[in-house]
């Protein structure tokens, strides 16, 4: 989990100040919507540095002020990105995934905004994976997520996110 939420703050870092406004709110790396607002995946990666078995998708917009932030949703799975299609169970934050399972945390606001990471929702939450051209597909909704510095800050999570790297 440590990782996972090192790479989420290494990204903010690194996107942050090349980022521009994207003129459309569609991306090639689809989207993910959590508290009712949609985030576009200009970026959409796998293995971000380094970090085996990770599906890391940024969206990166100007705020009113004209200050940068980069808004992260990283996905991890045992040991390497999937190579086949199938339904993944969503886990919560203590542990690390085994094989069939997916885990989720989502950093709103940069590096200095709040970061929700996925509850397990019990078991009952899935995410479908397809893969095509190598390339991995993540599609989901209803996925519980929160913080954990403040339990009760929760929403729901979906997503609908294509590898493009």
């Amino acid at each position: 989990m440590k990782n996972v939420i090192m790479a989420i703050l290494a990204f903010g870092l690194l996107t942050a100040p090349s980022c521009k406004k994207s003129s459309t709110t569609t991306s090639a790396g689809g989207s993910w919507t959590f508290k009712t607002i949609s985030y576009s995946a200009v970026f959409c990666t796998g293995n971000l540095y380094g970090n085996a078995g990770t599906l890391s998708a940024g969206d990166v917009s100007l705020t009113g002020t004209g200050s940068s932030t980069a808004d992260d949703l990283v996905c991890t799975f045992y040991n390497a990105l999937p190579t086949s299609a199938g339904n993944y169970t969503v886990i919560g934050p203590n542990g690390n995934p085994v094989a069939g399972q997916i885990q989720i945390v989502t950093t709103i606001g940069g590096v200095n905004g709040k970061t929700y990471v996925s509850t397990g929702g019990n078991g009952a939450e899935t995410i479908a994976v397809t893969v095509s051209g190598g390339k991995v597909t993540l599609i989901g909704s209803g996925i519980e997520m929160y913080t954990p510095s403040n339990p009760s800050d929760s929403s729901a999570l979906s997503l609908n996110i294509t590898q493009l790297q």
